[in-house]
């Protein structure tokens, strides 16, 4: 017989000789004894289990706040990832709108600078087209002061003339020397502004690059007709709506009329 086949006889058997027989469980327990711990051992040992489950539970206890704080601390870091993450949407956003923002100002400072340009054209345009209107002026007058002369000649002559054989004179005059037409302009002042009562009034006038010439040629001027004239350059204007530069042609102006040409910026070509 084998050991293994004893230890199976014995571990099948042992349990029921044990009940049975007295003194088999003694000697069982007596060679038990030998190799098994003795009542304060193992009260010892309880003891020594007992105070290591105590001090796992006071472990188990402290790792169970660690962990519960731990627990807080990435709920909490949580909250704040998702504030962070709900600022820095915002932030996008803000920064979205900036950049379209800047870009909306860089087309406006574009076309600005476009405008600004073609400004600069304009002006150069302009500078160039005021520059031949001053040598236009400065032509006109030198022909003006041919009309001086000539109106000094035509007034030698005033004897000889009608006041309405001079205009017609002084027209054919200003056709060759300036090249400018000069028409006759009617209105009927039917609110009497000119003359105090509703009448006619008429003046000569002559258009030349968009500038009116309004003109009054009569053989002599006093202060009167001064006033008048001016009166007419006003309704022309109201008529109009263009400012007329004012001038009077005569042979004959006495300085009192002059002086008060001069205080209405009204030019006068006089032979006296």
């Amino acid at each position: 017989m084998t050991e293994e086949q004893i230890i199976e006889i014995v571990r099948r058997h042992l349990p029921r000789l044990m009940d049975e027989n007295p003194e088999v469980r003694q000697f069982v327990l007596s060679i038990v004894a030998e190799y098994a711990p003795s009542r304060e051992e193992l009260m010892e040992i309880i003891r020594e289990i007992r105070a290591m489950r105590e001090d796992f539970n006071r472990r188990f206890d402290r790792y169970d706040r660690i962990l519960e704080e731990h627990t807080r601390v990435i709920e909490e870091h949580s909250r704040a990832i998702e504030e962070h993450s709900r600022i820095l949407q915002e932030h996008s956003r803000i920064l979205q709108e900036h950049t379209h923002a800047i870009e909306e100002h860089s087309r406006i400072l574009q076309e600005h600078s476009r405008v600004i340009q073609e400004h600069g054209r304009i002006l150069e345009e302009h500078s160039r087209i005021l520059q031949e209107h001053s040598k236009r002026i400065e032509r006109l007058t030198e022909e003006v002061g041919k009309l001086g002369r000539i109106v000094s000649a035509i007034g030698t002559r005033w004897g000889m003339l009608s006041e309405e054989a001079f205009r017609d004179a002084f027209r054919a005059v200003l056709g060759r020397q300036l090249g400018l037409e000069v028409k006759k302009w009617r209105y009927y002042d039917e609110e009497g502004f000119v003359f105090g009562r509703p009448d006619w009034i008429e003046a000569d006038i002559a258009i030349s690059d968009a500038e009116h010439l309004l003109i009054e040629i009569k053989a002599s001027v006093s202060r009167g007709d001064i006033l008048v004239f001016q009166r007419v350059g006003q309704m022309y204007e109201r008529v109009t709506k263009v400012r007329p530069h004012l001038m009077i042609v005569s042979p004959f102006v006495d300085e009192a009329a002059k002086e008060l040409a001069n205080s209405f910026s009204i030019e006068v070509r006089s032979g006296a």
